[in-house]
Formats: structure tokens, C-alpha cells, sequence
């Protein structure tokens, strides 16, 4: 494999396509197929030439968020139904409904993508003659029948699951009433998005009000925190999760609907679940950066199960970007800054009588903040370097530190990594920029950069665009890494970032690669061969470095 540091040069963009009327064809009412519905990208995967500027809209924007919104209400608001508080045949049926809601959604999503790049369906008339005009208009008007095909199906089993939650109950029907989506309300035209925003919130007021009857009855403490939650919703407030204690394990969990990424159809039960904690533990509640609950193992656990095995802990801590120290959700959870502050609460790991919940090391920031020394003054056993660290001189750095160094005969028991999540194994791609705002979502490396650059370590799974890594010698301890998936980089990235409900559409880096005409779910496609793959990441990275001059990477597969 080339080294991740080698650069390649990209082709500038191909110019921009022009469009061209075309009649729809007769609507095909069949069945939808699930296995041609995951081929549908937005951007095209095939399109020619696509100028993205003409395409974003306001309202297409804004209906993006308002899905983003939805979803995050509407999912966490089921995970707080206790594991065990509903029967097997009404879980079944409130999980298919959120399928169902998920789907919806996603189709929404993907409609307005396809109406605002429609014109990148179209080949470039100059060089293709009006039949392969025609033929391409005619694919884009059946992507679009396809995706309201799903819109349609999605409603009815949404409708359907609901009344099957009512009859379980004994809840009359005609005392709750689930709105069916009419999918006939949307038509190509001015107010296409307007159609799209109205169908999106009758699958949430739908959901919602079908939920009210069983909750008040059987989880009364959930319906305490309805105004939380929806104040939470409409807010995005999506980092600083406000779970109930009360209610320590989710019973429900959502993947990517299976219609859109044929990936995901194999990452449901194989994914690294984390042991249980007990009723009360501190470990009970643990949230993904989405503010939803985490089906992976935490540091913390991971931390429990190398002291459980009998392996020494160090209680020392090397960070690299302690940012200004804080120890808090979302993009910045930093569990090193956690376990340096004393909130691991980990008593297993007491010594000799002596409590060593907080940890000493290192920390590392090139440009520290005044918080981050308010933050640990008067610490004795925590040293701040405040210079750059590179791969080239971290072992020069820190070999003189004690108690850290010699790194090269002491390597960390775990490494906790944030990557950029869009690029998938096995491309290694790496990115140096002197404007990192101006190039998200590209700023970082690929999953696969760090891998190679720790032999040593193995991967233990993918929380969104953070990784935890394990020493090799101690991958004995996680019984997961065993399963024939669990040393699959690509399932284990597919199963942590792209197929969580929230992907798409979360942080909006997504639709920000959408704008630079490419499908983010292109690259995933294993159907599609490699090369194809990474010659549409290369064109994506070239109009970037187009729009901003500085902008250096490496791309190699």
C-alpha cells in the first residue's frame, strides 16, 4: 500500500453542464426495489459535470435541518424506553415504526438533493447528442418516482406499526389518529420543498401523538421529560444530552435505513455491543456524540476490562489537543481531559488503598487557552507542553517526560482518536491546510492514516468520528475483536459512523459534500470498484483545492 504522505495531483473540474427540458415518462407503479432504491445517489455517481453553486437553496437547506430536527426527537425520544419496560411484540412493532419514520425522512432528504442537482442527471449537450440528453432526464424522473415510492411505503407502515402499538394497549383507533402522508401532494414544481416540509412534520406530529397514550400508561416518567425533550429538539441541542437517570438502559436502537446503503444490511447484530452496566453504576449512561445512547463500550469501560484481567494501569494520561481542558459531550468529548479532572468515578481502580479516579500525564496544545491552566493550577503531576507535535518528533518530545516517556518501551494501553468519518477504509487520506474552516468537512485524516501509523494497536470500534484503539496485546481482553467482523476496519467504521440513524444529516458536513456535487455514500459502496470510488473522492478534493489555493492533500488507496 502507497504511504499515506505521498500526494497525487488532481484534474481541474469538468465545466458545467447546461440543462434541458424532458417531458417525466409514464410513472411505474411496481413495487419499489430495495436493492436498486440503494443505488440511488444525489449527486449522480455518473454525472459528467455538475456546478454546485446554482443548485443551494434556502429552502433546501432549511429542509435539511428540519429533517436533522425530526429525527433526533423522534429517536430520542423512543431511546428512553427502558430495557425491558415493553414486550417483545410491542418493541417489535414501535422499532418498525421507527424504520418506517427513519425511512420517510431519508426520503424527504433525498428528494430535495435530487430536485436541487437535477440538472446534473443531464450530460453536457455540446458533446452528447438530445437521445442521451433524453435517456438521462428520463433516469433523474425515475430516481425521483423511486424515492416517492418510499415516501408512500414508509407512511404505511408507519400507519400500519401504529395501529398494531393501539390494539396491544387496547387503545381504541378512533381516539388516536396517525395522518397518512400523501406523497400525491408533492409535484415537481415552486413548491416542491413546501410539499416535502409538510410531510416531514406529519411524520413527526404522527409519531409523537401515536406514542402519548402508551407512554402515559406504561413508562409515566418519560412523559415528565416531554417538554426537555422537545425544547432539546427544536434547539439541536444535540451535545448536552438530558437523559433521566431513571431510565439507564435503551431498549430501542436504529441503523440507516437498509433501502439507501446496501452496507448496512450486514451491520445490524454485528456490531461491538457493550457489556451492560448495573442498575445505578456510573457507566450506565453513555451517550454518542449525537446525544444518543451508545451501543459501544466508553474508555471508561474499556479501562475496567484491562484492570479486570489484571493488567497494571498507568493512571497517567498523554493528550494530544487538550483544547482548554474541559471535560463535556459532542464534538469536544475528550475523555483524557475527563479522567485528568477525577471524573471517571471509577473506584475499581483504587490502589493500595489510595483513590486514583484522577489521572496525571501530559497535555498538549499549541496554542493553550488561559482556561486550560485555570483549569489544572496547582497540579503537581500534570505537565502542559505548548508546542506542535508532529509523528516526526513525538517520541523526541515526550521520551524525556516522565512519567510517560520512553514511549517506544512504555506505548499506551488505549489510543482515543477523532478522524474525519466521510473517507472510508481502505483510503488513506491525509489533509494540511492553512484555512481548516474553510475546507470542512475535509480538514483531518482518514481512519485508515491512523491506523497505519499505529502498528501496534488495534482497532476496538467507531463512536461517529471518534475511535478507540487497543494495544495488541491486550485485544485478548474484548471478546468482540474475535468475531470475524471485529478486525474489519470498514465494518467497524460502517457499523460507528455511517450507518448511525444520524449520519446524514448531523453536523450538515454531509450536505456540504453535496455541494461539491459528490454522494458521500458513493465512497462507501463496496459495488462500486475502488478506483471508481476514489476517483470520485480526487475530483471532490480538486474543487475544493480550487476554491481554496492552500489546501494540501494526499489521497492513496
Amino acid at each position: 500500500m502507497i504511504p499515506c504522505t505521498q500526494h497525487r495531483r488532481v484534474e481541474p473540474p469538468p465545466q458545467r453542464c447546461s440543462a434541458s427540458g424532458s417531458a417525466p415518462p409514464p410513472r411505474n407503479r411496481r413495487a419499489v426495489s430495495s436493492t436498486s432504491a440503494r443505488r440511488i445517489f444525489c449527486p449522480p455517481a455518473k454525472a459528467e459535470a455538475c456546478e454546485v453553486d446554482e443548485f443551494a437553496s434556502s429552502e433546501a437547506i432549511d429542509l435539511e435541518v428540519l429533517c436533522e430536527r425530526l429525527l433526533f426527537a423522534v429517536l430520542s425520544r423512543s431511546y428512553e424506553i427502558p430495557r425491558g419496560a415493553l414486550s417483545r411484540e410491542v418493541s417489535e412493532l414501535l422499532q418498525r415504526m421507527l424504520l418506517n419514520v427513519q425511512e420517510g425522512l431519508e426520503a424527504l432528504r433525498l428528494l430535495t438533493c435530487t430536485w436541487s442537482f437535477r440538472l446534473c442527471w443531464l450530460p453536457n449537450n455540446s458533446t452528447k447528442s438530445w437521445l442521451v440528453a433524453a435517456n438521462a432526464a428520463k433516469s433523474w424522473w425515475h430516481q425521483w418516482w423511486q424515492l416517492l415510492e418510499i415516501l408512500e411505503k414508509a407512511s404505511d407502515g408507519m400507519v400500519s406499526a401504529g395501529q398494531g402499538l393501539f390494539k396491544s394497549y387496547g387503545v381504541p383507533l378512533n381516539l388516536v389518529e396517525i395522518p397518512k402522508p400523501s406523497v400525491n401532494e408533492i409535484h415537481v414544481g415552486s413548491s416542491v420543498i413546501s410539499a416535502m416540509s409538510t410531510q416531514a412534520e406529519t411524520f413527526y406530529q404522527a409519531f409523537l401523538m401515536s406514542l402519548d397514550p402508551i407512554m402515559g400508561e406504561v413508562i409515566p416518567q418519560v412523559l415528565e421529560h416531554r417538554k426537555r425533550f422537545d425544547r432539546q429538539a427544536r434547539g439541536l441541542k444535540m451535545y448536552s444530552p438530558d437523559f433521566p437517570a431513571e431510565v439507564p438502559h435503551s431498549q430501542l436502537w436504529q441503523f440507516y435505513p437498509d433501502s439507501f446503503a446496501a452496507v448496512c444490511v450486514k451491520q445490524k447484530g454485528e456490531g461491538n455491543q457493550r457489556r451492560q452496566a448495573s442498575e445505578g453504576s456510573a457507566l450506565a449512561n453513555a451517550f454518542d456524540m449525537a446525544g444518543l445512547r451508545m451501543l459501544h463500550r466508553t474508555v471508561l469501560e474499556a479501562l475496567v476490562e484491562i484492570d479486570a484481567a489484571g493488567e497494571a494501569l498507568s493512571f497517567q494520561v498523554l493528550n494530544l489537543g487538550a483544547m482548554d481542558g474541559r471535560c463535556s459531550g459532542g464534538p469536544s468529548t475528550d475523555p483524557a481531559n475527563c479522567l485528568l479532572l477525577g471524573h471517571s468515578e471509577l473506584p475499581a481502580l483504587d490502589r493500595e488503598g489510595q483513590n486514583r479516579s484522577r489521572w496525571g500525564g501530559i497535555l498538549v496544545e499549541v496554542d493553550p487557552p488561559p482556561q486550560l491552566f485555570e483549569r489544572f493550577a496547582g497540579r503537581d503531576d500534570l505537565l502542559v507542553v505548548p508546542r506542535p507535535v508532529f509523528p516526526e518528533n513525538a517520541s523526541e518530545l515526550f521520551d524525556g517526560f516522565a512519567p510517560v516517556g520512553p514511549l517506544a518501551s512504555n506505548p499506551p494501553k488505549l489510543l482515543y482518536i477523532d478522524f474525519n468519518p466521510h473517507i472510508p477504509p481502505p483510503f488513506l487520506y491525509r489533509t494540511i491546510s492553512r484555512s481548516q474552516s474553510r475546507i470542512i468537512p475535509f480538514q483531518g485524516s482518514s481512519l485508515q492514516c491512523f491506523l497505519e501509523a499505529a502498528p501496534g494497536f488495534q482497532l476496538l470500534h467507531v463512536e461517529l468520528f471518534n475511535a478507540i484503539l487497543v494495544r495488541r496485546d491486550l485485544q485478548r481482553i474484548f471478546p468482540e475483536l474475535r468475531k470475524p467482523w471485529g478486525s474489519d476496519p470498514f465494518k467497524q467504521w460502517a457499523h460507528g459512523y455511517f450507518c448511525h440513524p444520524l449520519a446524514r444529516v448531523l453536523w450538515h458536513r454531509e450536505r456540504q459534500i453535496r455541494w461539491e456535487a459528490a454522494d458521500p455514500r458513493l465512497w462507501a459502496d463496496e459495488a462500486v470498484p475502488l478506483a471508481e470510488r476514489g476517483q470520485s473522492l480526487l475530483k471532490t478534493l480538486g474543487r475544493v483545492r480550487d476554491r481554496v489555493p492552500s489546501f494540501e492533500f494526499s489521497l492513496t488507496w
